[in-house]
């Protein structure tokens, strides 16, 4: 002891080497332990990546490709629907984009009564009741707005309802053409109606009212058969638009039944998507009226098999197939372009 005490370089190397012990128990000891714990887990996540597939440079180029692709198929898909809405949503020929109120409604009552002029020339009736013009109800139902009505609307409005009328009117006008066309033959119009109201502004609207009883006039898929209350379009997805939803009831034989859905849903007149409404059926119903008799009496000579054979034919002639009334309900997909997704490069 007195020799440390007498030789301080030792004293100084012992006091350091207490220190330094101190510091590898103190610190540097525990940091073996995280050490170990931290190469333990890395060994686990190594052995775990390991069993994975990690993407390399063909997956990538692979998933590239692919995306490229989902790309050109959703272009194309949309494609198809933005030129079938600009079919839809085209003014009456010759009538410019900006126009007044004025024009529109004097071309709009012009080209109803030439659609109903040709549809009266294939010898279909339209409407019910008297065939007086102004005593008809019903038939092509038509949304007429009056002065006074466009007069309470704002400016916005005037024209949403006069771009409504347009597309309504081709609606209409695709029904209309399955007669005109000659594709299949109907007695009756009966009924044509949307069935969301036209303008908040216009309440109690001639067009709007179906009286309860109407023989056959049954709306299958819009929740409310007769097309009162509160009716609501179907938004599509993505803010991509939304439905025009409307009935037409016609009175016609049986057999024309197929013929008129099948031109509803994709007239063969339409030769190009630019020429075509996105129309989907979503309700039908056949209404099946009091057919003839079971057995009708006829007067001949007996023994006579000829006049026999002539009592029958003209018997035959009287006893044609009652007509039944057909309701279809639809849907038009009224598309919104401006919504579509647009996908970097």
């Amino acid at each position: 002891m007195n020799s440390l005490k007498q030789n301080p370089f030792w004293l100084g190397i012992a006091a350091s080497a207490l220190v330094l012990a101190g510091v590898f128990f103190g610190l540097v000891f525990p940091l073996w332990g995280q050490q170990a714990a931290v190469r333990k887990t890395n060994s686990k996540h190594l052995s775990d990546l390991k069993k994975l597939s990690v993407p390399g440079r063909p997956d990538i180029t692979h998933w590239t490709g692919y995306r490229s692709k989902l790309i050109e198929s959703y272009t194309k898909l949309t494609e198809y629907y933005v030129q079938s809405d600009k079919h839809l949503e085209r003014w009456f020929e010759g009538l410019p984009e900006e126009h007044n109120r004025g024009d529109f409604t004097s071309r709009y009552a012009d080209e109803i009564r030439k659609l109903e002029a040709a549809v009266a020339e294939k010898k279909t009736v339209i409407g019910l009741g008297d065939p007086n013009e102004e005593k008809r109800k019903f038939g092509f139902n038509w949304e007429e707005p009056t002065p006074a009505d466009f007069d309470r609307m704002q400016p916005d409005e005037n024209k949403r309802v006069r771009k409504e009328l347009q597309k309504r009117f081709w609606a209409r006008q695709r029904v209309a053409n399955i007669i005109i066309n000659g594709t299949a033959k109907v007695t009756r119009v009966v009924d044509f109606r949307f069935f969301k109201r036209l303008s908040p502004s216009i309440q109690q609207a001639p067009w709007d009212a179906m009286p309860a009883g109407t023989e056959g006039v049954n709306y299958l898929g819009t929740g409310d058969a007769m097309g009162r209350g509160g009716f609501a379009e179907y938004d599509l997805p993505n803010e991509l638009g939304q439905t025009l939803t409307f009935g037409v009831t016609l009175e016609l034989p049986y057999s024309e039944v197929p013929k008129v859905i099948g031109e509803i849903l994709n007239a063969g007149y339409e030769k190009t998507p630019s020429e075509r409404l996105l129309v989907n059926v979503i309700g039908t119903h056949v209404t099946i009226r009091g057919q003839n008799p079971l057995e009708e009496n006829i007067t001949y000579k007996r023994g006579d098999r000829q006049e026999f054979e002539k009592a029958v034919a003209e018997k035959r002639k009287l006893l044609k197939p009652q007509d039944v009334i057909l309701t279809v309900t639809c849907q038009i997909l009224d598309f919104d372009p401006s919504k579509l997704k647009t996908f970097a490069q």
